[in-house]
């Protein structure tokens, strides 16, 4: 006896537009992050994402697939000093 596959192929039909649109909504608020570190601190959008990936990986900041805008868990974490000291943390090495 064959299995059927058409129950798992409908039951992932009705799920894909929800799961892009949760997708579409964690693009916009790691858009809307480097948009505002890039105001702010004046850097390029290569900079701004180096920041963004350093408040991750301290958990600094969360994006929200729910609702697409970023929580940051210390408003003193978006001060201009503060993010151009993340900057240069998150600068690479050179000649290593």
């Amino acid at each position: 006896m064959a299995k059927s596959t058409a129950p798992a192929n409908t039951a992932l039909a009705d799920v894909a537009p929800s799961l892009h649109a949760m997708a579409q909504r964690l693009v916009n608020a790691e858009t809307r992050f480097l948009v505002t570190v890039q105001h702010i601190s004046g850097c390029t959008a290569a900079v701004a994402a180096r920041v963004l990936a350093l408040y991750l990986k301290i958990k600094a900041v969360k994006l929200n697939a729910t609702s697409g805008q970023f929580e940051i868990k210390h408003g003193a974490l978006l001060d201009q000093d503060v993010i151009h000291r993340a900057i240069a943390q998150s600068a690479p090495a050179v000649g290593v």
